[in-house]
This record gives C-alpha cells, sequence and structure tokens, in this order.
C-alpha cells in the first residue's frame, strides 16, 4: 500500500474540501503536494471519504510529522531549541561532556533528521 504523506496544514485543506463535497478539488491539492498519480490519489480521497477500506484504495493519505523544537535542560535551565541549535550546543559542550558523548548525540541529531525525511518524503529545512 502506497502511503501518502502531507503537512497537516495540507491534510486540513483536503478535508475541507471533502466536507464540502468537493472531492476533484480535494485530489488536485493532493497530487499537487504529492505528485501522485491520478489513480493513486483519487483512491486515497475516497479512502479518506470512507468510500473504500485502505487494501482496496491502495494509497493513503498520512499526515508529516515533523519534530520543530527540543526542551534542553542544561545549566541554563530549560531551553527550546531547534535542531542546528542543538547540534551547536552539543559541540559547544565538546570539552565538558567528551568526544564521545558529543559524537553519540551528533548520531542523535542525524538519525532524526534522516527519519524526517523517510516519513516526510523529502529533505527537511534543517538539513
Amino acid at each position: 500500500m502506497n502511503r501518502l504523506s502531507v503537512t497537516p496544514d495540507v491534510l486540513r485543506e483536503i478535508d475541507d474540501f471533502i466536507a464540502r463535497g468537493m472531492k476533484i478539488n480535494a485530489i488536485k491539492a493532493l497530487r499537487a503536494h504529492t505528485w501522485t498519480g491520478l489513480r493513486d490519489a483519487k483512491y486515497a480521497i475516497e479512502h479518506r471519504m470512507g468510500l473504500c477500506t485502505a487494501e482496496e484504495a491502495g494509497a493513503v493519505i498520512g499526515p508529516t510529522f515533523r519534530i520543530k523544537s527540543f526542551q534542553l535542560e542544561c545549566d541554563e535551565g530549560v531551553v527550546e531549541i531547534d535542531m542546528e541549535g542543538l547540534k551547536l550546543k552539543f559541540l559547544m559542550e565538546l570539552p565538558e561532556i567528551g568526544i564521545d558523548a558529543c559524537g553519540k548525540l551528533l548520531e542523535l541529531t542525524e538519525f532524526i533528521q534522516k527519519w524526517q525525511e523517510d516519513v516526510s518524503g523529502h529533505r527537511s529545512a534543517d538539513s
């Protein structure tokens, strides 16, 4: 089964079209944001409308999840920080935490970025 990932805003737009009975506009919106073919988009919208099962549709719509920020407890207290800020913080703390710990923390940020790319189908703005 094909999973078509869209942002929460696009999902709301599609749901709004569906609620107003504008199936063709919903299909157009889905295609514009996923570059999927007409057949998959039509069946995914029909699945979203409850007109067929996921197996019958062959494609379903799902939200893209994206981590926008982290809360980090550190010597300055609890700070909210984005992905680039998180990497910078780890590098700035290198003398105190050591190279092994810093390397593992940077691997974690790379893992999160790769996961976001995989679930969204495209590179994140933070990469």
